[in-house]
């Protein structure tokens, strides 16, 4: 009996890391979604050779750790916000949690590891949440990480609510974003992750209207790229 119980423990235990590594593997990224991580990744890297305040360093090398997958960036982004004293630096800090589960390298049953990892970063981006609820950054950065969590984790539906907030926030004139920004933390990067939201709701109507808000005739961002290669698909 005990040899029976051993067994179908393990059997257990198998079948559980195998879902959550089918979970951790949920995220689909197709040739337009790559193609804007090589184009962000490429133009960032350049700018840390600027004359950059602390804040945006850091955010600089948040960004090479989201879409180049660099370790070396992602532990820079950590230690800065780390030290910064702004209400984001929470969310930051669970997004890059959250990056580090990605980007593990290991064995099999390291995958506990993984959503151990997700977790933590969750805990922390809604806690900076709730700490700070009318704050547009923390809920931008809680929207955009939940957009990527595999949907094992349930977050999908709290995030999309987060990216309603802000678009709601910018069309009622409450919140003033630039049309382009050094570091893409413009209009064109809201509403391009507005429009992968409803796109991967099945919404395809309004994500072909955010992502047409995203490609502004002056707006020549890597996200207005994407975003004009989102609507020739959904076209």
């Amino acid at each position: 009996m005990s040899k029976i119980l051993r067994k179908a423990g393990l059997c257990f235990v198998l079948f559980l890391s195998l879902q959550t590594r089918i979970a951790f593997a949920s995220h689909y990224v197709d040739q337009i979604e790559a193609d804007l991580s090589d184009e962000v990744g490429d133009q960032i890297a350049p700018k840390l050779g600027e004359n950059l305040t602390d804040e945006d360093r850091a955010y600089a090398n948040f960004l090479l750790a989201v879409y180049k997958h660099d370790p070396a960036a992602r532990d820079k982004a950590e230690g800065a916000y780390a030290h910064l004293n702004t209400p984001a630096s929470e969310a930051y800090l669970g997004t890059i949690e959250m990056l580090k589960a990605r980007d593990w390298e290991g064995s099999f049953f390291q995958i506990f590891k993984r959503k151990r990892l997700v977790q933590e970063g969750i805990e922390k981006l809604d806690h900076a949440v709730r700490a700070h609820p009318d704050d547009p950054q923390v809920r931008i950065v809680r929207a955009i990480a939940y957009l990527r969590v595999p949907s094992y984790f349930g977050k999908f539906e709290e995030g999309l609510t987060d990216m309603e907030k802000v678009i709601r926030w910018i069309e009622e004139g409450k919140l003033n974003v630039p049309a382009e920004e050094l570091l893409f933390r413009d209009r064109s990067s809201l509403y391009y992750y507005a429009g992968q939201y409803y796109l991967k709701k099945g919404e395809r109507k309004k994500a072909k209207e955010m992502f047409s808000k995203a490609t502004g005739s002056t707006f020549h961002t890597p996200f207005a790229v994407a975003s004009r290669k989102r609507i020739g698909a959904l076209s």
